[in-house]
């Protein structure tokens, strides 16, 4: 396979793992939170920051990455669900959709300011633990 069939392939799948991911967490946002919606959301970020990895997507393994994280303190009840949070991660998985379409439109993508607002509710969240 040439590396442009690996990278539609990658499209493709990062596209389904987009709306999987946004059907999941608007049944969060409202108020549905069980464990088993949590860890799908976990494993969405953690598949799609592998294949990003995989390719080079540095941009998108980071994002997939920090949002992966956040969800394993929610998972690990480390990391609570309340509003100002569920806006971050909202607005985070809003640019990480951006970042796997910029594979197809090739327009540059702001992430780092999103990406350090995620970090610093993480870096809280190891100081309390």
């Amino acid at each position: 396979m040439q590396s442009s069939q690996y990278i539609e392939l990658f499209y493709v799948d990062a596209i389904k793992n987009q709306i999987e991911i946004n059907d999941l967490f608007s049944v969060l946002e409202k108020g549905y939170e069980n464990k088993d919606i949590v860890d799908a959301l976990f494993i969405n970020f953690h598949i799609l920051k592998g294949h990003a990895l995989g390719l080079g997507f540095k941009a998108i393994e980071s994002m997939a990455h920090v949002l992966e994280e956040v969800f394993e303190g929610i998972r690990e009840a480390k990391l609570e669900l309340n509003h100002a949070i569920s806006k971050e991660i909202k607005s985070a998985i809003h640019t990480l959709g951006k970042l796997i379409e910029s594979l197809k439109s090739e327009e540059k993508v702001k992430y780092l300011v999103q990406k350090a607002r995620l970090g610093a509710i993480l870096s809280e969240l190891r100081i309390i633990n």
